[in-house]
């Protein structure tokens, strides 16, 4: 008795030093795109002078940037969709196009969403989307980052016959390694 009472600063909420603040959450967005919601994830700063679209690859969504926000603050603003069928977004319609084709159509919208240059990032198919994105908007593209790249369709589409040997030597690398042989 006598003793005074210690108020306990953790009990209060405050950080101590080994506990470090919450990572800020991104802002969530939704567009529509072929009449389908896509959901968009912004990180970084919104007011910087440059962009950048960060697209997810196999199994996951654009909240796999999210880690990307804190360091940004200040010096560019990321949109992180999640592509048609992956997270929060609703699956690309059944109209006979290719799944490709809806990955793009979402990214274009983002894309032309801006007057900021523009910095394309991907991760497997969300690579190839983003290499898309750069062929069809080169005056919008400041730098293009692909990150195990799957992006065989670009090549075949393109029917440039240089383009189309460095297909044929991808498939070629690819039967190797499946089943041994290159394939005939």
């Amino acid at each position: 008795m006598g003793m005074e009472a210690k108020t306990d600063e953790r009990a209060a909420g405050a950080p101590t030093e080994k506990q470090s603040p919450a990572p800020e959450q991104p802002a969530d967005d939704t567009i529509k795109v072929r009449g389908r919601s896509a959901h968009i994830r912004h990180f970084g700063d919104p007011n910087a002078s440059c962009a950048a679209i960060a697209v997810h690859g196999w199994a996951a969504h654009g909240g796999r940037w999210s880690s990307f926000g804190a360091p940004l603050k200040g010096e560019m603003s990321v949109v992180a969709p999640d592509l048609p069928g992956y997270g929060r977004s609703d699956p690309a319609p059944e109209d006979g196009n290719p799944i490709f084709a809806h990955d793009a159509a979402v990214l274009a919208e983002l894309a032309e969403a801006t007057t900021k240059p523009l910095h394309l990032i991907g991760d497997g198919p969300g690579a190839e989307a983003a290499a898309r994105i750069a062929l069809r908007y080169p005056e919008k593209t400041a730098s293009l980052t692909l990150i195990e790249p799957a992006a065989f369709a670009l090549l075949e589409e393109a029917q440039d016959p240089r383009r189309m040997e460095a297909l044929d030597v991808a498939l070629g690398v690819v039967s190797l390694a499946a089943y041994g042989e290159k394939a005939a």
